[in-house]
């Protein structure tokens, strides 16, 4: 007999959308693999980080993203940084995200942490207080 609120005949209620989620296997790899697949490469970005190094730089980037690799930047050495030098990291980091490719910071520069705060990029470059 099944009952008015199930609305099936065994009378068992019917598995919510999460409770399917979760027993649906996860179809990512295992990180030991993905690590194995997709070596991480170190970037390092020179003093300027403005329009004359973009072209380069942008260059350098996409090789890295089209590899699959993921990447360490080493921005310690950043003295000077515009907003075309930050608008490519930007895309950078949103690319490399939706991607699925890993970015971190090893270091960044205290002028570079300025400049991306002026413009609002902190967070989305995913720079913090520590790096």
């Amino acid at each position: 007999m099944a009952t008015a609120s199930s609305g099936n005949k065994t009378g068992r209620k019917a598995p919510t959308r999460k409770a399917a989620r979760r027993a649906t296997p996860s179809r990512r790899k295992p990180a030991s693999r993905k690590a194995a697949k997709n070596p991480r490469q170190r970037i390092n970005l020179g003093p300027e980080l403005d329009v004359t190094v973009a072209r380069d730089l942008h260059a350098r980037l996409c090789k890295l993203l089209d590899a699959g690799h993921s990447v360490d930047i080493d921005a310690a050495s950043v003295e000077q940084a515009d907003s075309a030098g930050l608008q490519l990291l930007a895309a950078f980091v949103r690319d490399a995200r939706g991607r699925r490719t890993g970015i971190r910071w090893s270091r960044t520069s205290e002028p570079l942490r300025q400049v991306a705060r002026r413009l609002g990029l902190s967070q989305m470059l995913g720079l913090s207080k520590k790096t």
